[in-house]
This record gives C-alpha cells, sequence and structure tokens, in this order.
C-alpha cells in the first residue's frame, strides 16, 4: 500500500518558483528576451544576417527559441 508524505506534499507546494505567478513572470521575461532580440536582429543588413545563417523571415522563431534556451 503506497503511502502519502503530507509534508513533503505541503513543502512541495510551498516551494518558490513553482506557483502560477512565478511561472506567469517567468514567460513574461521570456517573452521580453525573445522580442529584444528580435529588435536587435532586425537592425542587421540582410547580408551580415546571411553570415550567421538567419533568414529575415526566420527572425521572430530564431529569437524565440534562443529566448526558450536562455530562460
Amino acid at each position: 500500500m503506497a503511502t502519502y508524505d503530507v509534508a513533503a506534499a505541503s513543502h512541495a507546494a510551498a516551494a518558490p518558483g513553482t506557483g502560477v505567478l512565478s511561472t506567469m513572470i517567468a514567460r513574461y521575461r521570456m517573452w521580453v528576451a525573445a522580442r529584444r532580440t528580435a529588435a536587435a536582429l532586425r537592425e542587421l543588413s540582410p547580408s551580415l544576417l546571411a553570415d550567421i545563417g538567419i533568414e529575415p523571415g526566420d527572425i521572430d522563431g530564431y529569437a524565440d527559441s534562443l529566448a526558450r534556451r536562455t530562460l
């Protein structure tokens, strides 16, 4: 028969960084990072983008994937 550890469950629920608000804050920070990255990439010329392997139409997707990896 399995037992349920009430103390461990209450500690896990109260652990910082696991709540809805912290999830929303993390997602907002990720969105801000992606927008900043996209803005910086849009300032580059098409030839500079080609040098780093990005096409102008792929900037938003690339910025989103970078933001997800770094935060």
